[in-house]
């Protein structure tokens, strides 16, 4: 989140770049080196987040636009879709698959006020529990079926569909 900012266009080109390399030049790294070890059977999950299908509201982060989060972000986590569906078609023919799981607001030390700001928008009427996001990384791992490839499952209490 940057501070002091009253638009998402206030990275330096620099800043912007640097925050898509870290989102999607990490999930491209995973990818490329596990087609260069030959790991072309595995089962790649990627992690998202729910702003790769929505753009952020940003009067959820502050009334005043004192705090906004940056739409480098989105970028980078909309950039690992495309990943996502080359690397499940070029791995399918291994019997390998890459699908990914993008979260909504996910519980953890968040204000009261943002929890209630958040929870007043997202159909569910709350944030994603800790506990939901491991039970779903665990049925990915263990027990998604094997034809599933490509996919993206949303774990956020419908908040894209606000």
């Amino acid at each position: 989140l940057s501070t002091g900012t009253s638009s998402p266009f206030e990275l330096t080109i620099k800043e912007y770049i640097n925050s898509i390399a870290i989102t999607a030049g990490s999930s491209y790294n995973l990818i490329s080196l596990i087609k260069k070890h030959g790991f072309l059977d595995s089962s790649i999950w990627l992690i998202g987040s729910i702003y790769n299908h929505i753009l952020q509201d940003p009067h959820l982060y502050s009334d005043d636009f004192s705090l906004y989060k940056p739409i480098a972000y989105s970028c980078g986590k909309y950039a690992q879709l495309p990943l996502r569906d080359q690397a499940a078609r070029y791995f399918a023919e291994s019997n390998g698959r890459c699908n990914s799981m993008s979260f909504g607001g996910i519980r953890s030390s968040q204000s009261q006020e943002f929890i209630q700001k958040y929870s007043s928008i997202c159909p569910a009427k709350r944030l994603v529990d800790m506990t939901e996001v491991i039970s779903t990384i665990m049925w990915a791992l263990l027990h998604s079926p094997e034809s599933m490839n490509g996919a993206d499952i949303l774990v956020d209490g419908a908040f894209h569909l606000k």
